[in-house]
């Protein structure tokens, strides 16, 4: 088995000293406005480009259920557990 870093290729940015790491950081306020990049703006495409940790699957579910209450709380777990 190879090494990790021979398998493991770094993106283009990264091997060029460029990496922004602000990419991965998102200003919910420009979302709420509809001034946000389309990465975050579009549920489809950050949910299909996200990879889904427990934590964020926990995290939603609260925002969900606060938001929503008990309506979606079966359905929510229903999803996160799939």
């Amino acid at each position: 088995m190879k090494p990790w870093w021979q398998v493991a290729i770094p993106h283009k940015d990264i091997r060029e000293g460029r990496f922004d790491p602000s990419v991965f950081a998102i200003d919910l306020g420009e979302v709420v406005y509809g001034q946000g990049v389309h990465e975050y703006s579009d549920p489809v495409r950050f949910f299909t480009r996200t990879y889904m940790t427990n934590g964020l699957k926990e995290l939603i579910l609260k925002v969900l259920t606060t938001l929503y209450k008990e309506e979606v709380k079966t359905e929510l777990n229903r999803l996160c557990n799939s």
